[in-house]
């Protein structure tokens, strides 16, 4: 009766081969993996990043902050004081990471209190990051909080 016996050789050929296996795996797992940019002119951003870091500083230096909150159906945009009554042009733009195409984007129109609501009802639920752009007085400004529009 012949006994097999475990040696070093047969050890090497076990872990060289559960070594490609594993690569194997990993090679296959990754050509799967949904690897597309959030944004199509991603270097064109980047460049132009430092405009954004100037409106952020801008928007950091009014009297308070934007909030936002779910009510009823709707989503409410507090603008700070320091806006009611200016004339102001700007957007707001709700941007899903998940899906470029639930993306949606808002004029804004602040009524006399600072506030502006965006009806919720046709928008799809879940995870955005809420990005205002606005202009005052020749400043720019600029906000992104993350929001979960229920």
């Amino acid at each position: 009766m012949s006994t097999f016996k475990f040696h070093w050789g047969y050890g090497i050929a076990l872990f060289f081969s559960s070594f490609v296996a594993f690569i194997l795996f990993a090679v296959f797992s990754s050509t799967k993996e949904n690897i597309h940019l959030v944004t199509e002119d991603y270097y064109a951003e980047e460049l132009a990043y430092q405009n954004r870091i100037d409106e952020i500083k801008n928007t950091n230096s009014l009297n308070s902050r934007v909030s936002m909150r779910m009510i009823n159906e709707a989503l409410e945009i507090s603008f700070p004081t320091d806006m009611v009554g200016k004339d102001l042009e700007g957007s707001i733009y709700l941007f899903r990471p998940s899906d470029s195409g639930l993306d949606k984007q808002f004029d804004i129109a602040i009524n006399e209190e600072g506030l502006q609501q965006i009806n919720t009802d046709k928008i799809t639920k879940g995870y955005y990051r809420v990005k205002l752009e606005w202009e005052m007085d020749g400043k720019s400004y600029f906000v992104e909080e993350p929001f979960y529009i229920q």
